[in-house]
């Protein structure tokens, strides 16, 4: 039985393939802005004083980016961003 199935981890922090880089200002904007690796994917998200914000993905040989409409703050932008992720097709 995979750890996926017996043991769904629904939160980034509880994920043992997850860490948190850095929390930081963007040097450009002075929006919030975190740092991170989610399930081995550098993520950067970045949150816009609209509410909107922008998740950077770079797997490697896969990058992309996402764009998530009206998030409460920065702990929903990273919780968006890993629900996406978390939603995506892994082998444990």
């Amino acid at each position: 039985m995979s750890q996926k199935a017996s043991h769904p981890i629904t939160r980034f922090e509880d994920c043992p393939m997850s860490d948190m880089i850095a929390r930081r200002q963007s040097e450009e904007c002075g929006c919030p802005e975190e740092e991170m690796v989610m399930r081995n994917v550098h993520v950067i998200i970045h949150m816009e004083p609209n509410g909107d914000g922008e998740a950077f993905l770079d797997a490697g040989d896969w990058v992309d980016e996402w764009h998530f409409e009206s998030c409460a703050d920065i702990d929903d932008l990273r919780q968006r961003t890993w629900d996406r992720i978390s939603a995506m097709p892994w082998s444990d």
